[in-house]
Order: structure tokens, then sequence, then C-alpha cells
């Protein structure tokens, strides 16, 4: 991503009607406003919790952002009828879409949903979105979920690929304890069998890779660090605390995707507490990695996540879809008595939430950083309430959504000005 940009994080379940028939407008928005980069998070249909980083299947499209009102035949006057298309479809997909067909069929056999036309339709879809968005000028950053659910076709079609004796995961994902969480963070999802994926080239992960570049022009990896080394955690463990690390495959698999596709640009989720061998892993794939604003306020100048240490070779973020909005986090920051650093780094002394997350808007613009995302609940100045997710909480997460009247002229126009003074 050599492009200087910048770009909003707003998930298709959060635009005004929570499916793609509002994309249209909101793309609209974005190109009115400046904005070259337009970043959603997983796509994938998604099961308990309704979470995207859990899903059901890491290849399927999720049938809840589905333009109901919309048909495929509506294209029918196109050089291919849709009958044509639909078969093409079965057969580009098939390495993917037979497994996910029985499983779901499987799952709730009296559903009585032809789910074969279901993600021909998703697919259809979203490629008029992306045509749309790119003929725009605005290039879409997707999100690819390091792991699958256990309840999942990729588990069903493909148990070789992970690691499982007699159908029962071997370990489960999650991350230590930390300075946030004592118990860690047990994800519970089923681990991958890395040494069986290296015997055929990786295939599942090209096979993946290649439908996400049809879908997206970025992505970006989620915890990347598990490729390096991944967090262990025995099957049945009440906590994260019992857990071990593991070797990853490293810089093979994405040799491995870049041969599968050589034009897909690549973000990598390098967040935590990283070793040494992480950074030595990024560094050899050449990929950049990521920044985020509200982790660089620990009073340490030289904190890698302050925007005036940001690389060119990064994409800078003032939070993610699991941090706190800035306005809730500034709140949360002056209740446990550290706002002091962010008031002598913003020069904000005195401001409140809104002018301080202005402020802060403007820092991390003007920073080296390629590509600056902001999420969406930012650019409203949203407190907490807005916020996406909240890790380690397993419901109540994944509803925000915004109204049409946020993208009005008042938004877009302050948006351009911040893009045209930070030569964005």
């Amino acid at each position: 991503m050599t492009t200087r940009g910048a770009g909003i994080l707003l998930h298709v379940s959060s635009l005004p009607d929570g499916r793609m028939s509002s994309a249209f407008k909101f793309i609209d928005f974005l190109a009115q406003s400046g904005i070259k980069y337009w970043q959603v998070l997983a796509m994938n249909p998604t099961g308990y919790g309704d979470s995207p980083y859990s899903p059901l299947s890491v290849f399927a499209g999720n049938p809840k952002l589905i333009d109901p009102k919309r048909h495929c035949e509506e294209r029918s006057d196109e050089a291919t009828p849709w009958q044509q298309r639909f078969s093409d479809f079965k057969k580009e997909n098939k390495y993917w879409l037979d497994g996910y067909v029985k499983f779901m069929c499987k799952r709730d056999p009296k559903a009585h949903v032809d789910h074969n036309l279901e993600q021909f339709t998703f697919f259809e879809q979203w490629a008029e979105v992306k045509k749309y968005a790119n003929e725009r000028g605005i290039q879409i950053i997707g999100d690819v979920p390091i792991y699958t659910a256990m309840d999942s076709a990729d588990i069903a079609t493909w148990p070789e690929q992970f690691d499982l004796t007699n159908g029962q995961p071997n370990g489960v994902a999650g991350v230590p304890p930390d300075y946030f969480n004592e118990d860690g963070q047990l994800w519970g999802n089923p681990l991958y069998n890395f040494k069986k994926m290296a015997r055929d080239g990786y295939k599942w992960w090209c096979e993946r890779i290649k439908l996400m570049a049809k879908m997206y022009d970025v992505i970006r990896i989620d915890h990347f660090r598990a490729f390096d080394t991944y967090y262990r955690v025995p099957f049945g463990a009440t906590t994260a605390k019992e857990g071990t690390w593991c070797k990853g495959p490293g810089i093979k698999v994405f040799q491995a995707m870049k041969q599968a596709a050589p034009a897909l640009q690549i973000i990598l989720e390098d967040l935590g507490d990283l070793a040494p061998s992480v950074h030595t892993l990024r560094e050899q794939t050449g990929l950049p990695g990521m920044k985020v604003m509200q982790f660089g306020f620990d009073g340490n100048p030289n904190n890698e996540h302050l925007p005036s240490n940001y690389p060119t070779n990064c994409v800078g973020y003032i939070g993610t879809h699991d941090n706190d909005t800035f306005v809730g986090w500034l709140r949360e920051q002056a209740a446990v008595g550290n706002r002091r650093f962010i008031d002598e780094y913003l020069e904000s002394y005195y401001l409140g939430e809104k002018n301080t997350t202005r402020l802060a808007i403007e820092n991390i613009l003007d920073s080296r950083a390629n590509v600056v995302i902001l999420t969406m609940q930012d650019i409203l100045f949203q407190d907490s309430h807005a916020r996406m997710n909240v890790p380690g909480r397993a419901l109540g997460n994944w509803k925000y959504r915004i109204k049409q009247s946020d993208l009005g002229p008042e938004t877009s126009d302050y948006l351009k000005l911040l893009v045209e003074r930070s030569g964005r």
C-alpha cells in the first residue's frame, strides 16, 4: 500500500439498513469526502454471539448482509444470463461450496434454503458493490479471521487440516494472561495442523486467499503472530492460563499466498506483546503492520503506537473494532488519572473529549503512515455506547449501526478538509 490515503472502518452490518443495499450511498459519501479506502470486518456467516471472527465458514458470505429486494434475475439483460452465471459460480467455487451446502443442510434441515443460490446472490451483490467503489477511486479492505468455529463447514469438510483426534480438538486458540486480563483470553477455536497443511503447499490457505482476492483490493490478516508462534490451550481448560506457545508455519505460507494471489495487497495485524521472531517474520514478508493510536499513551515518548513514531510502511488506526471509541476511551483515561500524557502529546489541555478527538484525528492523519484508517464512530465523536466489540464478552457485540443522517454534507465536508490538509 504505497499510495498515501485515508480510509474509514465501518462494517456492512453497521450501515443504515445493515445490508449491502446501503453500501452505494455510503460509497458516494466516501467519494465526496476524498476517502480512498473503505475497511469492512469479516463477512462470513456468523454463529453464536454473531461474531464474524468465529464463523460458520471462512469461505462463505454472510446471508444476513444480502439485499432481499434485489435478485439475480435483475442482471439478466447482461451478456450472460443469470442461470449461466449461477452454473459458473458453482463450478468456480466447488472447492468450498459443496461442503458448505452439505454442512448447512445438515445443521438446519428444516430451513428449506437453497444455500447454493444464497451464496451466489451474496457474491453477485458484493461484486456490484466493489465495482461501484472501484469506479469511484475507492479500494475495499477486507478482513481475514485467523480461525474458524468448531461448529463450521471448514471442520466438517477438511478435518485433516486441523489439530483434531477423533473429531475433538487437541487444543484450542487463545492468548495468555496479560496486564489487561489475568486469566488470558480463551477463544476456543480449533487450531490448524500446519505440518499437514505444508504437505500440499498450503492449498487450503491459497484457495481462501484467491477468493479474498476476488472480493477485496486489500486484506487484513487477523492475529498475524500465529503464523510465527500460536498459543495452544488444552481442550477442556476453563481459562487460558494453562496454554503453551507452538511454532507456526513462518514465511512459507506467505510465499504460497503471494503465488496464489500476486496482486492482492495485505495488511498484517501484528498487535500485542510480540516476540522478536514475530517482528522478524513481518520484515521478511515486507508487508505493512498496524499501529493503534490508543495504545501509544503509556507515558513513553518512544512508544511505536504514537503517530510521531510511525514508519511509512504501516497502517495507522486511531482505534480498531476491538477498541472503545476515542471519546469513550478518553473518559475512561480521565477516570483513572491517565489524561496528562495525552494532553501533553496532543496539546489538548482543558479541552473536552470531542475537541481532543479532533486533535487526535488530525495528528494521526499528519503521520508518515502511508494509510490511516479512522472508525466512523470517531468521525461522529460518539461515546462508548457506539462501541462495536468488547473482547472477551460473548454477547451484546456487533450491533452498532449508523443513521443515514450521519452521512450528511457537514460530516463529508469535515472529512474532505482533513484529507486535503494532510495530503491524503
